[in-house]
């Protein structure tokens, strides 16, 4: 744990020194362009998210407009040796959250320290991330660090099981062991083409190798609630993925069930 807060302190003074950024975006072959969210009916909406890559292919900025063509927010990348500094901002290009990513030798997450500017960083949090010698995250653990070098002892994780390098299941825990929610996976036999590579990202967290089919979600701590929520997919002539449509129904007894869908469209350069 001292490992974490030193380098959580460390990546504060790192968030303002040596950004890498390039301002021409360039098109990259293969590439995610855009996506387009629609949202269920019961909660209309349009979103539409569009990604510009610097000359090594990384993401450089997501420009994230409506249905009337506005702008209503942007994210951008800056990079470092061993740091990603991931900005959301709003539509009047105000930063609302700063992450960083910290990176170990392999270019696994070691570390994510997110806050929202300005901030006097009194408390910080911070999430870690255990990996199993494949590479696969097998716990996230989110804590709050403190400017004096201490830890709020009170800490929730998850840990995440795979088979076949598909994640199947997903077990939230708090500090007091008590289990909350629990999310077992099924995957279709189809190979995902969205990977972190296709979107500019050169990092991976919870990646399956292949499509997920099903999601069953339950909450330890209530037995009358649960969700299934079942994915489906069109293809492009190249056999990557053109749309994917995401029906849930949610079970929270004795409350009727209530059912949306959700579906996103992607472009490619």
């Amino acid at each position: 744990m001292k490992r974490d807060i030193t380098f959580c302190l460390f990546l504060l003074s790192v968030l303002f020194n040596s950004c890498t950024k390039n301002d021409n975006p360039t098109q990259i072959a293969g590439k995610v362009k855009s996506y387009s969210l629609t949202l269920d009916t019961s909660a209309p909406g349009y979103f539409l998210a569009t990604f510009n890559y610097d000359n090594n292919g990384r993401v450089m900025n997501i420009i994230s407009t409506n249905s009337s063509g506005q702008q209503v927010g942007k994210t951008t990348y800056s990079y470092t040796s061993s740091n990603i500094i991931i900005e959301n901002l709003n539509s009047s290009n105000q930063v609302l959250t700063r992450q960083i990513y910290s990176l170990n030798a392999t270019g696994l997450v070691d570390s994510v320290l997110t806050y929202s500017p300005p901030s006097n960083m009194d408390s910080i949090p911070v999430t870690t991330y255990t990996y199993n010698t494949n590479n696969e995250a097998i716990q996230s653990k989110l804590f709050t660090l403190y400017s004096n070098g201490q830890i709020n002892p009170n800490w929730s994780s998850y840990t995440y099981s795979y088979t076949n390098g598909n994640l199947i299941q997903t077990i939230g825990q708090n500090s007091n062991g008590q289990q909350s929610l629990i999310i077992n996976y099924e995957h279709l036999p189809t190979i995902s083409n969205l990977t972190p590579e296709a979107y500019g990202l050169p990092y991976s967290l919870n990646q399956s190798t292949n499509l997920i089919k099903r999601a069953n979600s339950t909450n330890a701590q209530d037995p009358n609630w649960y969700s299934i929520s079942d994915y489906t997919y069109t293809f492009d002539g190249n056999g990557r993925v053109s749309s994917q449509t995401i029906i849930s129904t949610v079970t929270n007894f004795p409350n009727p069930n209530s059912t949306t869908s959700n579906s996103i469209y992607y472009n490619y350069y």
